[in-house]
């Protein structure tokens, strides 16, 4: 240590602060008994505590020059740590497996990179343009790997598109040539010509499209359907349609340019039927539409091949489905997610495997189970997966929806409301096998059972639940042999619960517990949704 000497006491500035003043007062003296009280000193006490006063600002003094010595000589270390922890940093870089890794691997890594599409974040912030500024081999590898550039996304409600169109041309050129996944967010009101510009260039490259996903404006659908005779778009496998809320047209805007595509297979069309004439081509094999249902029944005629459909009824949609006699057939149809349970009257899908629908707080028990015997009945089907979002209020009802299922192997509940979750207790006592009901067990055959729960503050009851999966794990005549647990709230199992079924997965038993995102996530797969639609895409 580098020790210097005080300019006003002469001592050493690395020595102790207080070694060169004694501060310690005799509690007998009369200096201690002037500091404690309001006494006055006597004319010859005057001097002796002036001299303390005098050597005690001295010392300060010298306390504060070697202060200020410290704190240059920690900003010189400070300054020293930084120039080293650089040298060092940069050494260590030499040394990282990054250096070695296989070009494609990082190419891998790339493509697994999460776009940001954050509000008001520059275009060219998201992984393929970071990626290739980075250095020379990632900008090799970038660039060599044309499915990186393929997902284009221009997003006028977030702020989110290119500032010209040489930037997105030259995306555009990087990109897969028949590997074009488009998703474009028109918006009323932020730059219209700019809009349309960068939408004529997308125009201009349309026979390399694999995927679309547009939000329409009037004068966006105007100008798709102003050049719909020119468009060619033999390679569009995937289309989701929007309609910016904010918008509302003069008129029924006709779009008729995807009727006649070949290879279009997957379709979702939401916030749109009222204000545009839409066909669907008849070779559709996913269905996912928001609309009322006059629009499902002729959309769901023009598509005979469908294998999954997602039929969602518009909110303010009060005419009821069709009767038994006006059946809509879907022989390949496999699986089926309907917002309505009243749909499940109108649907003949002689080889649908998996159901969902969602039961409302309000529907009665009677129209549910109707629904589901037409469904079954009509069909001749043999459903091996049911999910109920929501339950029938009685849990008799439950029980005889699961006694005439006799052939489904995987059950799913998702809670979404209070009365749901009551629900689910009755049903999740139902389910628990005892010595009272071991001869005679509900839905002995389920071997898999998913519950979701995303219903804020109204944690299920877990011990019940554990209770009920042990129970049904140890029966003999029980195929129970997996579940899944998703909670998208904040609500978590207590750590008894969490041991008990880490002792049960030690067994064999197969338990999956999931929370927030990833619970969400798990439970939309449930329904059916798209995963690559416009919706998804951007949220």
């Amino acid at each position: 240590m580098v020790s210097s000497v005080c300019s006003k006491c002469g001592t050493l500035l690395s020595s102790p602060a207080t070694s060169s003043l004694d501060l310690s007062v005799d509690p007998g003296s009369r200096q201690y008994m002037l500091m404690h009280s309001n006494e006055p000193p006597g004319d010859s006490e005057k001097a002796f505590i002036r001299s303390n006063v005098s050597r005690a600002d001295e010392r300060m003094a010298c306390v504060d020059e070697e202060i200020s010595s410290l704190r240059q000589r920690l900003k010189q270390l400070e300054e020293e740590r930084v120039c080293v922890d650089e040298y060092r940093t940069r050494n260590k870089a030499i040394l990282l497996p990054l250096r070695w890794m296989p070009a494609e691997l990082l190419a891998e890594i790339f493509l697994c990179t999460p776009k940001s599409h954050l509000p008001f974040l520059p275009y060219a912030t998201d992984i393929p343009w970071v990626a290739s500024h980075v250095s020379r081999g990632w900008r090799a590898v970038s660039l060599s790997t044309p499915s990186l550039w393929s997902p284009i996304t221009i997003d006028y409600g977030r702020g989110y598109h290119p500032d010209s169109p040489l930037q997105l041309e030259a995306q555009i050129q990087r990109a897969h040539p028949l590997g074009l996944r488009i998703h474009f967010f028109g918006r009323m009101g932020p730059k219209p010509d700019h809009q349309i510009q960068m939408l004529e260039l997308l125009l201009e490259h349309s026979s390399r499209w694999q995927e679309l996903s547009i939000c329409l404006t009037s004068k966006v659908a105007s100008f798709l359907d102003a050049l719909r005779d020119g468009i060619q778009i033999s390679s569009l496998k995937r289309l989701w349609i929007e309609w910016d809320i904010t918008d509302s047209p003069d008129g029924v805007i006709s779009m008729d340019c995807f009727s006649s595509v070949a290879s279009l297979t997957h379709v979702g069309l939401n916030n749109v039927l009222h204000l545009v004439k839409f066909d669907l081509p008849t070779n559709l094999t996913h269905y996912d539409v928001n609309g009322p249902w006059h629009m499902h029944t002729k959309l769901l005629k023009l598509t005979p091949f469908v294998v999954q459909a997602y039929i969602v009824l518009e909110s303010d949609d009060n005419s009821p489905p069709g009767s038994v006699q006006s059946c809509i057939v879907l022989e390949h149809l496999q699986r089926l997610y309907t917002s309505s349970s009243e749909v499940l009257n109108c649907i003949n899908a002689p080889n649908l495997i998996g159901l969902t629908f969602q039961i409302a707080d309000s529907d009665s028990d009677a129209a549910v189970l109707t629904s589901v015997r037409t469904l079954v009945q009509h069909s001749a089907c043999v459903l091996r997966r049911l999910c109920m979002i929501g339950l029938p209020r009685d849990n008799s009802t439950t029980l005889k929806i699961l006694d005439e299922l006799t052939a489904v192997t995987d059950l799913l509940i998702g809670v979404h409301s209070p009365d749901t979750l009551v629900r689910l207790e009755s049903l999740v006592s139902s389910l628990t096998v005892s010595e009272v009901n071991c001869f005679t067990v509900v839905a002995p055959r389920i071997r898999s059972l998913s519950i979701g729960h995303n219903y804020h503050n109204s944690p299920i009851q877990y011990q019940d639940y554990f209770d009920m999966i042990q129970s049904r794990w140890d029966a003999e005549n029980c195929d129970l042999a997996m579940a899944t647990l998703a909670l998208g709230t904040n609500s978590t199992p207590d750590s008894e619960t969490f041991s008990a079924l880490d002792a049960i997965r030690r067994q064999g038993f197969r338990f999956t517990f999931l929370k927030h995102l990833a619970a969400l996530d798990e439970m939309d797969s449930w329904e059916y949704t798209s995963t690559w639609g416009f919706t998804a895409f951007f949220n």
